[in-house]
């Protein structure tokens, strides 16, 4: 029989109540007991047997790589200018993929060094086994969570483009024809066969600059639209979400 005192000091919920559902979904969880420690944040664990020690190491690898990680993510993406829905999509997104990325022999190998942990030593804290035996896994949550915030990034885009596509069909035509100029400092001259102007900027940029300037393209309703772009490149972004929106109501010219 072995005891060990398991701690956390980001865990945001009752440690105790959160490994005994992950002993719950492992094999021989009920041949480890249970006991709260001095505050929410601390348990006792007693393995009676072999099976309890492997089971109480799975347990604690599924804490780790869910919880623990999760919580060590919130921070991160807590800094983020995200609606709360958002968030909680990134932390999903950006954990299912540092999952597999780790794949099942990594978790296998995990539950494999906390056996060996265990046998060593009484005591675990969470953050500390986190941020100093699974450095690698921590270093993919960060770049996963940027991954997860590009692929909202992008579904939002599709899902304006989309919402432009169908405004600029529901609309007639206001104008016969829009020119678009692109110059390579990210200004940009939309004109029309009146000669009237507006000049804008950050045509170049990828902060939603470019999404503003098809929107206001939509807006205008040209019949047709001729695009020229002396950017040497800089607007190819702007340039794909004419394309996607305006269809073969565009035409391209390019230096």
């Amino acid at each position: 029989m072995q005891s060990v005192t398991v701690e956390s000091f980001a865990c945001k919920t009752d440690l105790a109540e959160l490994l005994k559902r992950r002993l719950s979904q492992v094999k021989g969880g009920e041949a480890v007991d249970i006991v709260p420690g001095g505050h929410p944040q601390e348990v006792l664990l007693t393995v009676k047997d072999k099976r309890g020690g492997d089971a109480a190491a799975d347990a604690l690898a599924a804490l780790l790589l869910c919880d623990a990680a999760r919580f060590q993510l919130a921070g991160l993406v807590g800094k983020m200018s995200l609606t709360m829905r958002e968030k909680r999509q990134v932390l999903y997104d950006a954990q299912r993929l540092a999952r597999e990325e780790l794949g099942k022999e990594g978790v296998k190998a995990l539950s494999l060094q906390l056996r060996d942990y265990l046998s060593l030593h009484d005591r675990l804290n969470v953050e500390g086994f986190l941020l100093f035996r699974m450095k690698e896994y921590v270093r993919s949550l960060g770049r996963h969570a940027k991954t997860a915030l590009d692929l909202l990034i992008e579904g939002k885009c599709r899902e304006l483009l989309q919402v432009l596509r169908i405004l600029l069909e529901a609309q007639q035509p206001r104008l016969e024809e829009i020119s678009l100029i692109l110059y390579a400092d990210g200004t940009c001259i939309i004109a029309d066969d009146t000669d009237s102007r507006i000049e804008c900027e950050g045509c170049a940029g990828f902060s939603g600059a470019a999404e503003e300037i098809v929107n206001l393209l939509v807006s205008l309703a040209p019949q047709r639209l001729s695009v020229y772009d002396l950017s040497c490149g800089r607007c190819s972004h702007l340039c794909d979400l004419i394309q996607k929106v305006f269809s073969d109501r565009v035409r391209f010219f390019h230096k």
